[in-house]
């Protein structure tokens, strides 16, 4: 078990994952983790390849529609 610090990162919060951690996981930077929750947790899991296709169309998509989405951000 790994005990995980919250540290502040502009408004929001994260945590650092340990180095260890990380090469169990198989995970390093730009990676994707899916969190669901589990009885009185959360589980952490790497992101399964179909769910990665689906989290790039959507950036894809969005990029495309930038501007409209920021005016609408600005209404």
């Amino acid at each position: 078990m790994a005990l995980l610090n919250l540290i502040e990162i502009d408004s929001e919060l994260g945590v650092i994952l340990p180095k260890e951690l990380l090469e169990s996981m198989k995970l390093g930077p730009g990676d994707c983790l899916e969190v669901s929750e589990a009885g009185e947790g959360y589980l952490l899991t790497p992101c399964p390849s179909e769910s990665l296709k689906q989290v790039k169309a959507g950036r894809e998509f969005m990029s495309s529609f930038e501007g409209a989405f920021r005016k609408l951000a600005d209404q």
